[in-house]
């Protein structure tokens, strides 16, 4: 699976074709996305759909950096509906 996600720890650079293997919206990436996730972003999104399973409590007890990461989720989350909405809206 990691040779076909072409995962950039397998090789040094420029062995393999360059292909895309994963695309969202307008990212195209051409080797698998899970090195760019580090451990502390994973902790902020765990976070992020904690805090908003619960309601969306106010953010003056979290850091700079989970409030920051929580306002980008948000925006990609908003960006995503959007683009799905009008993907899939009804021509009258």
């Amino acid at each position: 699976m990691e040779i076909k996600r072409n995962c950039g720890f397998l090789r040094p650079e420029g062995l393999l074709p360059h292909r895309p293997v994963w695309a969202q919206g307008d990212l195209l990436l051409e080797e698998c996305p899970k090195p760019y996730i580090s451990a502390d972003s994973l902790g902020i999104i765990e976070s992020y759909l904690v805090w908003k399973k619960f309601g969306g409590s106010p953010v003056e007890s979290r850091s700079a950096k989970e409030v920051d990461g929580f306002l980008t989720l948000d925006a990609e989350i908003a960006e995503e509906e959007r683009a799905y909405a009008l993907r899939n809206r009804t021509v009258s």
